[in-house]
């Protein structure tokens, strides 16, 4: 039986229960592309994005320690 994803609830095909079903291109593909685009259109209206930190180190105003190589939500004010 196919499932949805936790957060976003893209369709996924279980590879064991639905393996025999015929390929529903729309139900699979389209529909979940939709859904990922109309998040990223809803991301870019609000104003937060996400950035990669690629120096050594980055502070925040508070002086903690981020880590690197990790991706961030950075809010534009």
């Amino acid at each position: 039986m196919s499932v949805l994803t936790d957060i976003l609830k893209l369709f996924k095909y279980d590879t064991v229960a639905d393996k025999k079903q015929t390929f529903n291109i729309d139900k699979a593909l389209n529909e979940n592309f939709d859904k990922i685009d109309n998040f990223a259109k809803s991301e870019l209206a609000s104003g937060v994005y996400y950035e990669e930190i690629g120096e050594s180190e980055k502070t925040v105003p508070s002086g903690a320690m981020l880590p690197i190589d990790t991706t961030y939500i950075v809010i534009d004010e």
